[in-house]
C-alpha cells in the first residue's frame, strides 16, 4: 500500500496544465504615481519609457532590476535613477511589482501562471505605501501537503512530496517553509528542502528565522552562504 501512497499523494498536490511552461515568469514594473518608467533587467537593453513595463520568459530566481522615473530636472533626458537593486522572481509566476515614493521595489501581486488558486500580495489596508501583507501556497492546497507528510514514514519520502508541491505551486511563505522542515527527522533533508524552497519564497527577507531549527552549525553556515550566492 506503501508504494501506491506516494502517486496519489503528490497527484492530490498537483494541479498543472499541460501548457504551463514552469522555467519562466512574467514582471510587470510600475510607478505607484503612474510617472513615466524607464527599466533595465540584469545586463539587457533599457526599456522603452511607458507607464509601465512588461517582460515575459523570465527565468526564476533573483534578477538586478533598475528603474528610472521621469523627473525633467537633473538630467537632461528627464529620467532619474529610482531604483537600483534586486528583484526575486518565482517561477511560473506573473509578477506585478511597483516602485514607491520611497525609492523601494515591491512586489504587489503574484498570480500562478498554470491554472490555480490565486497568490497575492495585497497592501496594507491602512494606507497604500504601507508593507504588503504576503501570501505564499494557497493555505487549502498547504494543509494537504502537510497531511500528505503526516502520513508518510519516510523522510526522503516526505522531502519530496514538499519539493514536487512548492514547484507545483511556485510560491510559499517562510513561515511555511518553517512549518514544512519541522516534518523532517534529518538535519540533511532539513537543508536540502530549505535550499529548494528559497527560490519560490515571497519573502526571502525573512529567511534567516529558519537558522534556529538546525541543530548544527555547519547547516547554518551552509544555508546562509548558499542565500548569499543566491543574491540576497
Amino acid at each position: 500500500m506503501k508504494n501506491f501512497f506516494i502517486p496519489i499523494a503528490i497527484g492530490i498536490l498537483i494541479h498543472v496544465s499541460s501548457h504551463a511552461d514552469p522555467r519562466f515568469s512574467r514582471i510587470k514594473v510600475r510607478e505607484i504615481d503612474h510617472r513615466i518608467i524607464r527599466v533595465q533587467v540584469n545586463q539587457g537593453p533599457t526599456s522603452q519609457p511607458a507607464d509601465a513595463i512588461h517582460y515575459d520568459r523570465i527565468a526564476p530566481g533573483t534578477h538586478h532590476v533598475r528603474v528610472w522615473v521621469k523627473s525633467g530636472h537633473r538630467r537632461r533626458d528627464g529620467f532619474v535613477l529610482a531604483y537600483n537593486g534586486p528583484l526575486h522572481v518565482p517561477a511560473n509566476s506573473d509578477i506585478r511589482t511597483i516602485l514607491h515614493r520611497n525609492g523601494q521595489l515591491k512586489v504587489f501581486e503574484v498570480f500562478p501562471l498554470f491554472p490555480g488558486p490565486v497568490v497575492s500580495h495585497q497592501p496594507n489596508p491602512s494606507g497604500h505605501c504601507g508593507t504588503p501583507v504576503q501570501f505564499g501556497m494557497d493555505e487549502g492546497a498547504f494543509h494537504h501537503l502537510l497531511t500528505a507528510m503526516n502520513h508518510s514514514p519516510f523522510d526522503q519520502t516526505r522531502l519530496q512530496i514538499a519539493r514536487q508541491a512548492i514547484a507545483t505551486h511556485g510560491s510559499i511563505r517562510t513561515d511555511q517553509v518553517e512549518l514544512l522542515l519541522s516534518r523532517l527527522s534529518f538535519e540533511s533533508s532539513m537543508l536540502a528542502l530549505a535550499k529548494h524552497a528559497y527560490f519560490y519564497t515571497v519573502d526571502p527577507g525573512n529567511y534567516h528565522r529558519l537558522f534556529p531549527l538546525f541543530r548544527f552549525d555547519s547547516s547554518v553556515h551552509e544555508l546562509s552562504s548558499f542565500m548569499a550566492g543566491a543574491g540576497v
